[in-house]
């Protein structure tokens, strides 16, 4: 009766078979390592400097399936961002450095997220999160006078702190055909981030540090978005290519306005730097896949790029390894290593959850199917 059942789920047998079978646990542990490259433009009515740069990171976290529907998680993670900023304009006279300096970041977070199916293709699924980062400035410039005579080179360094808090929440449906299966979604996202005002050291004598004020961003964005995927079943498991693509809609993040001050300045004037207005409307391409194995052990490879934002370019590579513990139940004739053959398996969502909502999701399901 049961091996009957497993096999109308779509569960085939392992060589050499077994009087166990295993499913996926109620508890998971997971890691993931993510890269994100970036490339930013600059035209001359710009604000913003150009600059390019990279970000590395991790995450640890585990989850917990409390029924087959319902999955709650946690994880901390941390990063490392490089930015370099492009140099200035050559002119008549005067030679910029090569580059203009640059950001170091270093920081880490604490996600909580739980997702909740509530029938077979209707969930909703949500985060909230926090975290510190510290920064390390370094500006590299030659500074012109109103009489703009012999330029004066400014090495400065300045480091301060910051910290963020997000919280996001989705909902989306999931059509199935067999080993295919489709579905839109929705998704607001809001993050509020500070970071501390500093002054900066004067590293070559110039004179010519400043003090910076401090600085408040709030975004706040919808995504719309359709993902699909394909289950392909072989000999050690269960290999799903996946797709999606998302509009993305930015509500209250507008140009900010950040007071600047020369330390040596006894007339203490404020000079006003302003940032470039954000875009409103982008998109997000991505295409990624999921391999189950047996006894609980899945991996992930995801790849994401930004569209149709002004002169912004920016990449996203991130791969994941996750293992759950085993529920083991007796079955005459069944493997130890099911593998499911068929689809039903929705997509990942988020960027900001990503894989971490998403694939608890998939244990719940299979365990449901079994």
């Amino acid at each position: 009766m049961e091996k009957s059942r497993d096999e109308a789920a779509g569960f085939v047998t392992a060589a050499g078979g077994g009087d166990e079978e295993v499913s996926f646990g109620r508890l998971s542990v997971f890691f993931n390592a993510r890269y994100e490259s970036f490339d930013r433009d600059r035209k001359e009515a710009d604000e913003e400097r150009a600059y390019e740069g990279d970000t590395w990171g991790g995450q640890f976290g585990a989850d917990y399936r409390i029924t087959d529907a319902w999955v709650v998680g946690a994880l901390v993670g941390f990063d490392h961002t490089s930015t370099n900023f492009d140099a200035d304009v050559q002119a008549t006279g005067f030679f910029p450095f090569p580059n203009e300096g640059g950001v170091q970041t270093h920081g880490g977070f604490l996600n909580i997220y739980s997702s909740y199916n509530i029938t077979d293709g209707l969930y909703v699924e949500g985060t909230l999160g926090g975290g510190y980062t510290d920064y390390a400035f370094d500006r590299d410039v030659l500074y012109l006078d109103s009489g703009r005579a012999t330029p004066i080179p400014v090495i400065a360094e300045g480091d301060t702190w910051g910290v963020q808090g997000s919280a996001s929440g989705g909902v989306g449906y999931d059509f199935y055909f067999d080993a295919f299966s489709i579905g839109p979604y929705v998704r607001a996202n809001y993050t509020r981030t500070y970071v501390d005002g500093f002054t900066e050291d004067d590293t070559n004598g110039s004179g010519l540090q400043m003090t910076f004020g401090e600085d408040n961003t709030d975004s706040f964005t919808s995504v719309v978005g359709l993902g699909a995927s394909y289950a392909i079943s072989t000999d050690f498991g269960v290999i799903i290519p996946q797709g999606r693509i998302e509009w993305e809609h930015e509500f209250a993040r507008d140009r900010r306005t950040i007071e600047a001050q020369f330390v040596n300045d006894a007339s203490g004037t404020t000079f006003l730097t302003r940032t470039d207005s954000p875009d409103r409307n982008y998109f997000n391409a991505a295409a990624s896949v999921l391999v189950l194995l047996p006894n609980g052990w899945m991996a992930f490879a995801d790849y994401e790029a930004l569209l149709a934002y002004h002169e912004l370019e920016r990449h996203r590579g991130t791969r994941s390894a996750s293992a759950s513990s085993s529920d083991r139940r007796s079955g005459e004739g069944v493997a130890s290593g099911p593998r499911r053959a068929a689809g039903g398996l929705p997509q990942p969502r988020s960027r900001v959850w990503g894989l971490n909502c998403w694939a608890p999701r998939q244990r719940a399901r299979a365990n449901a199917l079994t």
